[in-house]
Formats: C-alpha cells, structure tokens, sequence
C-alpha cells in the first residue's frame, strides 16, 4: 500500500467538485434530454393557464369595481384559479425534482464505481490532483463509498454546514468524510491542461509549486541556468569594449605600434 498524500484542503475540493458536478449535470441533460423538453413545455403550458386565469378575474374585479381585498378575495375562492396554480406547481416539481433525481442517481453510479472499482480511487476529480481513501491511507471500498455520498445530502441538509467543516485543518474532514471514514488527499494524475494555464501551478510529483525559472525539486531550472552562465561573458566583453574605445580616444597610454618596413622589391619598383 503507497503512503498517503497529504489532506486536501477546502478550495481544491470544491474545485474537484464543480468538476463532477459540471460533468453529472451534462450526463443529465443529455440523456434525458426530450424527457425534459416534454416537461419543460408543460410547465410553460400550466403557467401561462395560470397567468390567464388570474387576468381574468383581474378584468372581472375591476368591472364589478372591487377594491383590491375584494380582488384578492374572489381570487381566492376561484376553483379554476386553484387547479390552475395546482396543475403550474405540479409541473415545476415534476421537471425540478425529476432532473435532481436523475442526477442524484448517476452521481451515485459514478462515485461508487470510481472509487471503489478503479485505480484512480477518485471520480474525475482525480484530474484535479485528489483521490479519496480511508482515513489510515486504505482503499475505501463500495460500502463506505455509498454511506459517504449519501451522507453528502446531511451536508445539503445542513444549509453547507457540513461541507464547510473540511476547512478545518489539519485534516480538512466534511461530515460525509467523517460519517464514512474516508479522507479526501493529493496525489492525483493533476489539472487538466486549462486549468493549468498561468503563471504558476501545482505540481502533482511533490506538492510543490512550479514558477517561472525553477523546476519541481525547487532547483533552478535549465533557462535560470543558462542565464546565470551567460552574466559573466556578457560583463568580460562589455569591460573589453569599452577598453577599446578608450585606447582608440588616445586615453589608454600605450604607444601605437610602429609602422613595419616596407620589403625590398617594394622600393625596386619605385626606383624603376
């Protein structure tokens, strides 16, 4: 068994969750995706039956000149507005909570089988550099991976509460993570490619952070060196430069050399 990684903290979980979940709510819209625009046409239907119904008796009242109790009092004794707002809120429930329980199921599905029957020991969250396991490093098994996604709902029930518990350090533990017995830690495949862009980013070898000119051990990196090299030559031949100049302005005080003899067949000719 491999040594566990170090606790996530809060901020990297939450991203690996709007992963999963940006990823489950596509699933959902996707497969059942004439399903929700049969209901969501119903739910326009229902709505706009309401909005004519209540313009109605709007029209009616100020006909009959009723103040606006009056108004407020027909309308609360109307049958028909009663089974239209009942039919109208029929139809929202039916879209909301059919498409929340789909979701629920396939992120059930997804949580379960990645972490109890694959090696990443994570849901795509693994691309975010985590993985999940028990509290001593083990594996968490389908058991423990079921109690710990049901016991998320605790967590929604709570108003968040419980998903905020895991900034609390060292171990940074949700109440599902303590209901289950799991531990969310590093040690992932890292980020994917976008979310990688910038001037820094997380290195997944050993948690440590990549900038410009340093490489992941924290050792200078190729270009640092490079450039670190290339000073001293740059500084020798500024320095020789501007020796030149100096003996060429006569400021050097060394004399020119002298001229060379000019060769014998050189003063033949110009005898001749």
């Amino acid at each position: 068994m491999n040594a566990p990684g170090a606790p996530a903290g809060f901020w990297p979980r939450y991203l690996a969750w709007s992963l999963d979940a940006a990823l489950v709510a596509l699933a959902t819209c996707l497969l059942g995706a004439n399903h929700w625009r049969l209901l969501i046409a119903a739910a326009a239907r229902a709505w706009d039956a309401l909005n004519q119904r209540v313009a109605d008796a709007m029209a009616a009242s100020a006909l009959d000149d009723l103040a606006f109790g009056g108004f407020l009092g027909r309308l609360g004794a109307d049958p028909q507005v009663h089974a239209a707002a009942a039919a109208a809120i029929a139809a929202l429930l039916s879209l909301v909570l059919g498409w929340l329980m789909v979701y629920a199921v396939l992120g059930f599905a997804l949580e379960v089988a990645c972490i109890a029957f694959t090696s990443w020991r994570a849901t795509p969250q693994a691309r975010a550099g985590l993985y999940v396991a028990a509290r001593d490093g083990g594996e968490l098994g389908a058991g423990r991976a079921a109690l710990r996604y049901l016991g998320g709902s605790l967590s929604w029930l709570s108003f968040n509460i419980g998903h905020l518990v895991a900034m609390a350090k060292p171990e940074h533990l949700a109440l599902h993570d303590r209901l289950a017995g799991a531990s969310v830690r590093r040690g992932g495949a890292g980020l994917p490619p976008w979310a990688g862009r910038g001037c820094c980013c997380s290195s997944p070898r050993a948690g440590r952070v990549r900038v410009a000119g340093v490489d992941d051990a924290g050792e200078p990196g190729r270009s640092a060196v490079r450039r670190a090299v290339s000073r001293p030559s740059r500084r020798a031949a500024s320095r020789a430069q501007a020796s030149k100049r100096s003996c060429r302005a006569g400021g050097c005080g060394v004399a020119p050399p002298a001229a060379a003899p000019s060769p014998s067949w050189a003063n033949t000719s110009r005898q001749a």
